[in-house]
């Protein structure tokens, strides 16, 4: 098959074509070792994922491509390798990799996550199957021995099955058809705050967003050179830009306000100085304002309910019985 090329990137690698199931798809810059580690537990889930797409966005150097593929070959797992020779961001390149896969589930992961066994996908695969309504499946943040970390965001706490407002990028399933319809992630965020975007989006829309308690996907972040300040600046920017779009105005107004001052109030707790950062998120929001304003779609205040509602109670979600085919 013919090499891509588009403006985002080249397809360098590609597998076999492959029938309607799961694609599993990574993004990863400058982080081969921990990408290797990832696709070496991906042969827990084989005979449920049939493809890793993988996302270089512009390492240096390049990743070893016949390396990554004779990893997924020994995961039982065809593979393809799209490279960016710019830096796209995390956002952008989970928008490319939905438009990549060829496959009706995407299973999106980190590529410092690895998979401890298969209970999660399949439970995810079984309520994407029996109920259409269901956009993404999220699942529990865990260390390597599948304990909760206590310091780590998660979904919610629950044990059990139920609706959510929200998912985390690391470890998710997404109907990928859905994700489309509503045009994807924002790629004005550029960093942090995708997902919460992406879930009031799809509530809108009329889906939903399910937790499942399964403990099936270690997330093992590398905490060196973390830029603690440039998250909470991106965190602050993105929370406000989305009430804008998102929110009925009275809501939105309140809302900004309302990050504005937990961006101040986190960095004195924290005893983090920026006050350079406040100043970027403002100039941030003054200079986007105009554009942000000719993109508001407001979610309706039932939405809205309904959504704070799921926030605070995490009902149950009662799964379905598939029903065979004649």
């Amino acid at each position: 098959m013919p090499e891509l090329d588009t403006a985002e990137g080249k397809v360098i690698s590609r597998g076999a074509s492959i029938r309607p199931g799961v694609t599993v798809a990574v993004t990863t810059r400058n982080r081969q070792r921990r990408l290797l580690e990832c696709i070496q537990s991906l042969s827990s889930i084989g005979g449920l994922a049939e493809e890793v797409v993988v996302f270089d966005d512009a390492s240096t150097p390049p990743l070893d491509v016949p390396l990554i593929e004779s990893e997924c070959a020994r995961a039982g797992l065809a593979c393809r390798v799209v490279r960016s020779e710019e830096n796209q961001g995390l956002i952008a390149a989970r928008n490319r990799l939905a438009k990549e896969a060829r496959t009706e589930y995407v299973l999106t992961v980190d590529d410092d996550v690895i998979v401890l066994n298969r209970n999660g996908l399949e439970h995810a695969l079984r309520i994407l199957d029996s109920d259409d309504a269901v956009s993404v499946v999220a699942f529990p943040q865990v260390n390597r021995v599948g304990g909760l970390d206590p310091g780590a965001s998660q979904p919610c706490g629950a044990e059990y099955p139920c609706y959510v407002d929200r998912f985390y990028g690391y470890s998710h399933l997404m109907r990928r058809a859905h994700f489309l319809e509503i045009g994807g992630y924002r790629e004005i965020l550029f960093y942090y705050g995708e997902e919460p975007d992406l879930s009031l989006r799809l509530y809108a829309a009329g889906r939903q967003v399910v937790f499942v308690p399964d403990r099936s996907f270690a997330h093992l972040p590398e905490q060196t050179g973390r830029d603690y300040a440039g998250i909470l600046r991106f965190s602050a920017r993105n929370s406000c830009i989305c009430s804008i779009l998102n929110m009925p105005l009275p809501l939105a107004a309140v809302a900004t306000w309302r990050y504005l001052q937990w961006h101040k109030n986190t960095l004195r707790s924290n005893h983090i100085s920026d006050d350079e950062g406040r100043k970027w998120v403002r100039r941030e929001l003054t200079a986007r304002f105009p554009e942000l304003w000719s993109q508001r779609r407001p979610a309706s205040w039932r939405t809205i309910m309904r959504w704070k509602s799921i926030q605070k109670h995490t009902p149950r979600y009662h799964e379905r019985e598939i029903t065979p085919a004649p």
